[in-house]
């Protein structure tokens, strides 16, 4: 399967066919919005726009989001169309943040398995959530509570969506991700990744940064979530 083909079937089922618990999905025209309950959080997750719709798409989300007084973010994939959208997007009063990559890999490629000697433990309560996003806000400096209920309402709701996993070194959490699955769909996200090692798997603290996996992938596509404020 080459990257076009992978990125259609993404676009088919985690982008235009994707439901999340707790957010209203929206499809307004050729834009599929989902608007979630709280000020942030909301965002575009698939457009398919030409040069002449562009703008006033762009426009009509705006003007939707801010008279729900939300921000909102547009999420961009190199393989959209139209491709120049980051350009139209900044002009109109978003800002980007840092490009993002995702890797794709086909489970039937696998030979064999890694050895895993760490503990490993899956939580579904939310002290244990709220422990693996503890490990994300040391790697990111970022507060990720809101992330945490959110994962916590998803395993409440739907509990085969979602599964979250943290490594404990001594009863310290020292690394953490998440699987997120999607009904029908032949993907599952792994969330969590970090900048301190080579892995798109897991979010690993200053101090086990050397414990990294490198994960194969048959095909690696850019990502640019642009925000924009009420």
């Amino acid at each position: 399967m080459d990257n076009k083909e992978i990125m259609a079937l993404y676009n088919q089922f985690e982008r235009i066919g994707q439901t999340v618990p707790g957010y209203e999905k929206q499809v307004n025209g050729s834009v599929v919005r989902f608007v979630s309950p709280e000020c942030q959080g909301s965002y575009i997750t698939y457009f398919h726009l030409d040069e002449v719709q562009v703008i006033s798409a762009i426009q009509k989300e705006i003007h939707f989001f801010s008279e729900q007084k939300k921000s909102f973010e547009w999420k961009i994939y190199s393989t959209d169309s139209p491709a120049n959208i980051g350009k139209h997007l900044i002009e109109q009063g978003f800002t980007r943040e840092g490009s993002e990559s995702f890797m794709v890999l086909e489970l039937d490629s696998i030979q064999g398995t890694l050895p895993v000697t760490a503990d490993i433990t899956e939580v579904d309560d939310l002290d244990g959530i709220r422990e693996a996003m503890s490990v994300q806000e040391k790697v990111w400096g970022t507060d990720h509570t809101s992330h945490a209920l959110h994962l916590h309402q998803i395993k409440q709701a739907s509990p085969e969506d979602v599964a979250v996993y943290v490594i404990y070194d001594n009863h310290i959490p020292v690394s953490s991700a998440w699987i997120l699955y999607s009904a029908d769909s032949p993907f599952a996200g792994i969330w969590g990744e970090a900048h301190c090692l080579n892995t798109g798997a897991k979010a690993i603290t200053p101090r086990y940064c050397t414990r990294g996996l490198m994960m194969p992938n048959s095909g690696e596509f850019a990502t640019s979530p642009l925000t924009h404020l009420p």
